[in-house]
């Protein structure tokens, strides 16, 4: 009985599709689906087209209740009109042309993306996805309007394990409010440069202070994308420094006094 297969793509149980076989490998389900042949007319000039032949088509639909993975194989006829040289795929209900996860799939993974515990990587290896394409399905549905730049610009990093090239996210906070102004998923230079460069020239222009830590890419960004800003380094780093070159001499001090113990303890 394939009725929950039908229920679970919405698809119409009248023969205009049929699944031919189901196999289990492990936790994955393999589905062949086709449609049967019917007359098939060109959309630009009408006249009848012709098959060009069957080729299949692997759809995923990443995950199910039970944590089985479905993939659907799909028997796609290819048509072609004779007269005005026009090629038509045989379509489906259940996904887009040229994709290749059932169109559910965006929103299970938008869903598990509000678990904010969770790294992109976690989630593409949940639904068998790349880290770049749950990345890229997060930005096509989510439109996030981005923060004006503020005159005192902190500028960070924190470790969130984005993927296994990107362990490190590019935090943008306005210093005086404390409010985070924009997240970029790495802090390379070329990430860097590809969103400063798309900001307008007149709004860089009103950042006056950088804040960061001694990063020197950080201390650089003043005369790459701020013409009218100077680089400060932040409070926290500046206490640490200060901190360490009492604590040098503090050591440096203790290390003089046990070398004259130790030679008034061998004159004795």
């Amino acid at each position: 009985d394939y009725s929950y297969i039908f229920k679970l793509l919405s698809l119409p149980d009248d023969g205009s599709i049929s699944i031919d076989n189901v196999e289990v490998a492990g936790d994955t389900k393999y589905v062949y689906i086709s449609r049967p042949p019917i007359p098939t007319y060109c959309p630009n000039c009408s006249c009848r087209m012709h098959s060009e032949g069957i080729y299949k088509r692997k759809i995923k639909h990443p995950i199910l209740q039970d944590s089985t993975c479905i993939i659907f194989i799909v028997s796609q006829r290819k048509w072609k009109c004779t007269n005005c040289k026009t090629y038509v795929n045989e379509s489906y209900p259940f996904f887009k042309p040229y994709k290749q996860s059932t169109d559910i799939t965006p929103m299970l993974i938008l869903e598990a993306m509000k678990d904010l515990s969770r790294s992109t990587a976690s989630i593409a290896r949940q639904f068998h996805l790349s880290d770049t394409k749950v990345h890229d399905i997060f930005t096509a549905f989510i439109d996030l309007p981005r923060l004006k730049l503020p005159e005192f610009l902190s500028v960070d990093e924190v470790h969130i394990d984005i993927s296994e090239n990107e362990k490190y996210a590019l935090v943008l906070m306005d210093f005086a409010s404390g409010q985070i102004i924009d997240i970029l998923h790495n802090r390379w230079q070329s990430t860097a440069e590809d969103y400063f460069l798309s900001i307008p020239y007149d709004e860089r222009k009103n950042v006056k202070f950088i804040i960061s830590d001694a990063y020197k890419s950080y201390m650089e960004y003043p005369q790459q994308f701020f013409p009218n800003a100077v680089s400060v380094l932040d409070s926290f780093h500046v206490i640490k420094f200060l901190t360490g070159r009492i604590n040098d001499y503090i050591n440096l001090v203790m290390k003089s006094y046990k070398k004259k113990d130790r030679e008034a303890l061998d004159q004795s």
